[in-house]
Parts: structure tokens; C-alpha cells; sequence
């Protein structure tokens, strides 16, 4: 392992990086004081020290370097050195801190640990704690107080919407339950004045109607037109004073394709933003969630059917997360939405799983085929017996292509002008009349599977 000697500073551990092997960062002014760097780049302080009467020197890690100081690791070094002259090993003599004197980070991630939660739940928490209280990651939750909550409550209202707010309240407050505190902070704060830690209950009509879905796909064929943005780099002026180079366009997330794309699998709001390219395969026209990627633990497939194929093949990679279909971290897509999405149709992305279920009901879809396309549990699981033998994945898929492929005909009335009357045989003639160009251009998939009369409904 490489290491090199120098004074250990908050400076020295910004600069600290991932080198592809583990290396160590030695104290010039305390010896036996030390930051070990992992290959991937993870940062723990540590003492290095011989005890009293051993041959061997012992390695004892301190704590991550997110969770202590450069002063408080150095302080715990000297204690642990000076109990080791005295023929103390640290391994087996240190008790283990009170949770209330350790970090708000310690116990997020202790929290996390012990409560084997699921990784897409434990990323929200993260995430929520990092929007919210990151400057609070190195304070001892015993010094979070009542006034600190107070006042945080007061700036995230400004920068927030209120029920995100109480969200990240709720999970601080859950994080600190297990914090051995005397109270919870969270709790006193909300009862002086009297706060509501719930979200905003959600109203039952909380649905998309015709016009709200036609302002959807109109916003989504918008968007195509400037959904990437010129790239320049900075230069030496020129003769010509010019002060960059053009290097051409880059792509930018389309917060409308992947707001249609929820709404036509009747999603929520991680099916988007955790898509990956690898869970797509075109040859079978599947979209394969894996169980850890959703709210109920289990996997789904997703037939792509008809506008499906024409939303998903029109999106590029994005050089930011080309891994990822939709380009879009979760608070890239929450701010996105509440400026383009939100202003325009009034609700939140709640509305578009809703909205699918609606609709579904419309078409004459019962209430456990409709259960099934959302992978809900009363819908999808039989006895233990016919878990066993019948996974309904074959059954799922061609029947989901066909409740799919209803709804676009639906959506596809609502965009050129329809309501929820009947769709008559003359509105099929308006379908397909040459003046509807732009949808033709836009969605030539889902009119190939019109013409077939596969599961045609015009």
C-alpha cells in the first residue's frame, strides 16, 4: 500500500480521491494518526499504535471522515495512544459511543443498517436527509434542538413544497427515535406550534381528464423541438474575439417523455427515473423490473406496445447517466416536474397512476384486471399452490399488450380533440386522415398496430 506523510487537514480529505488501490495519508504532527483510503475511494481516520507489552502494533479505525472532524478524530487518537502506553488495547477496552453523541450521519446510516430497509427506500431517506439537513451530517444528533428545527421547517417551506417538507421531517424524526435521545426534537418543535407532520391528504378525484392529458402529450410533442442545448468550450480570444468553441448539442432530459411514459403503464415516479437500458430489450418488446426496484417487492413486466415504442426509441443516451433511459436523478425529476408538469396539469405525479386506473375503469376494465396491470398483490397472487406452479408472466403480458394498447386509442381520441363519449366510426375516418400529421410522425408504432387490427378498437 502507497502512503504519504503530511499534515491532516479538512483540505486533505476534499482532495481525497479513488487511486484503484488502497493507500494512507499519515499525520506529520501526530505519529500513529492516519486517514486509510480504500480503492474505491471510502476515507475512515485510524490509529496506528503498538500496546504496552504486545509485539505487534494494532490498527484501530476511529470513524468515517464524514462523521468526525479533523480536531475530534485527533483528540480520539491521542486518548487511544495515550491508553495504549499504558498497556490498553483499544479493540477491547473502548466502549462504543451513545448514539446521541455520535452524527446525524452515523445514526442515518446505523438506522439504515438495523433496519434492513429496501435500497430504493434507504436512497429516498438519503436523499431527503442530503436535500434538507446535509450541513447537520457532522453535527451530534444531541445538538440537533428544538430552535435548529424550528428554523430549518422555516427555510425548507420556501424551497420546498410543504408535503416534501414533511417528509424529510418524518424521516429525520424516525432517525432519531432510534438515537437514544431523552426526546425527539422533531416531535417538540411540531407540537409547540402545533404542525402537522402528514402530507397533504390526497384528493380522491385526483385524476387527469381529457384536457389534462391532451395538455400532456401537446407538452410532450413541444418538447421534442428543444430538448437539447448548444455545448461550447472556453477558448483564448481569437482574432475574431470569439471566446468558446461550438462542440456541438447535448441532450437534455425530457421531464415530459418520461411524465407520458408513467402515465401510459400507469407508473410511479422511480419507474422512470431507475430505468435502465439494460432492463429494455426490443427483440421481445419486454421492460423488466427486477423486485427491488418497486413499492411491492415484486417483478413486473411491461409489454412495449404501440406509443411505448415510439417514446422509448426517440430518447438519447445521455452523456450525464447513460446508464439510466430517462437521464434523471429522483430530485432532478421532482423539480422538473413541479415546474414544467405540475403548473400545467395541477397535480402531482401521483395523478398519472391514478389517471391510468380511471381510465382502465372506462374502458370496462375490472377492478383486479386493473390490480394486475398496477402488480398490485390482491390481484396477482393465488394460493400457495398455484404461486408455486403459475407465474401469469405469459398470460400478464399479452393481456396488459391489449389494456395498453385500449388506453392509447383513448389517449390518442383525447389528443386530437375527443372526450369521454364513445369513440364513433367516423372518429376512426379522422384518425387516419393525412392532416393529423404530426401524431403520425410522432407515434407511427402505435398507428402500425391500428392498421393490423390486432387488438384494434377504433
Amino acid at each position: 500500500m502507497n502512503s504519504n506523510h503530511t499534515e491532516i487537514t479538512q483540505r486533505t480529505i476534499a482532495k481525497v480521491e479513488a487511486s484503484g488501490s488502497p493507500y494512507f495519508i499519515r499525520d506529520s504532527n501526530l505519529a500513529s494518526f492516519a486517514i486509510k483510503v480504500t480503492a474505491k475511494g471510502k476515507a475512515t481516520f485510524i490509529v496506528e499504535i503498538r500496546v504496552k507489552g504486545k509485539t505487534s502494533a494494532v490498527r484501530y479505525p476511529i470513524g468515517n471522515v464524514e462523521d468526525f472532524t479533523v480536531k475530534d478524530a485527533r483528540d480520539e487518537a491521542h486518548l487511544i495512544i495515550a491508553n495504549a502506553k499504558q498497556g490498553y488495547d483499544p479493540r477491547y477496552t473502548r466502549e462504543d459511543k451513545n448514539l446521541r453523541a455520535q452524527s446525524l450521519r452515523h445514526n442515518l446510516e446505523v438506522y439504515l443498517k438495523n433496519k434492513k430497509i429496501r435500497k430504493s427506500t434507504a436512497t429516498t431517506y438519503r436523499n431527503q436527509c442530503t436535500n434538507a439537513f446535509e450541513d447537520w451530517y457532522r453535527l451530534p444528533v444531541d445538538a440537533i434542538t428544538r430552535e435548529l428545527i424550528e428554523n430549518r421547517k422555516s427555510e425548507l417551506n420556501n424551497r420546498f413544497s410543504d408535503n416534501y417538507t414533511n417528509s424529510c421531517f418524518r424521516t429525520l424524526k424516525t432517525i432519531l427515535e432510534t438515537s437514544d435521545l431523552p426526546f425527539n426534537p422533531v416531535k417538540k418543535a411540531f407540537k409547540k406550534w402545533g404542525w402537522s407532520l402528514q402530507s397533504t391528504p390526497t384528493i380522491k378525484d385526483q385524476y387527469l381528464m381529457p384536457d389534462k392529458i391532451r395538455l400532456l402529450f401537446r407538452g410532450y410533442a413541444e418538447s421534442l423541438k428543444q430538448d437539447t442545448r448548444e455545448i461550447y468550450a472556453p477558448t483564448d480570444i481569437d482574432k475574431d474575439e470569439n471566446h468558446s468553441v461550438y462542440l456541438g448539442e447535448k441532450p437534455l432530459p425530457n421531464i415530459f417523455a418520461a411524465t407520458v411514459y408513467l402515465l401510459l403503464i400507469g407508473g410511479r415516479k422511480q419507474d422512470a427515473v431507475n430505468l435502465e437500458w439494460n432492463q429494455i430489450d426490443f427483440a421481445s418488446k419486454r421492460i423488466t423490473y427486477p423486485p427491488s426496484s418497486r413499492k411491492e417487492n415484486r417483478p413486473h413486466l411491461v409489454p412495449i406496445t404501440g406509443m411505448l415504442e415510439d417514446i422509448i426509441k426517440r430518447l438519447p443516451k445521455y452523456p450525464d447517466r447513460p446508464e439510466l433511459v430517462f437521464g434523471m436523478s429522483g430530485e432532478m425529476f421532482r423539480t422538473r416536474y413541479e415546474k414544467d408538469i405540475q403548473s400545467l396539469i395541477g397535480y402531482s405525479s401521483k395523478c398519472l397512476r391514478k389517471a391510468f386506473a380511471e381510465h382502465a375503469g372506462l374502458q370496462g376494465f375490472d377492478d383486479k384486471a386493473i390490480g394486475k396491470s398496477l402488480n398490485h398483490s390482491h390481484a396477482t397472487k393465488g394460493n400457495v399452490t398455484t404461486q408455486h406452479y403459475y407465474s401469469c408472466a405469459l398470460v400478464g403480458t399479452r393481456f396488459l399488450n391489449a389494456m395498453y394498447f385500449d388506453l392509447q386509442q383513448w389517449f390518442m381520441h383525447y389528443i386530437l380533440g375527443g372526450d369521454l363519449e364513445e369513440i364513433s366510426e367516423s372518429f376512426a375516418e379522422q384518425v387516419i386522415a393525412i392532416e393529423n400529421a404530426t401524431p403520425l410522425l410522432l407515434y407511427p408504432t402505435f398507428f402500425k398496430m391500428l392498421a393490423s387490427d390486432e387488438y384494434k378498437l377504433f
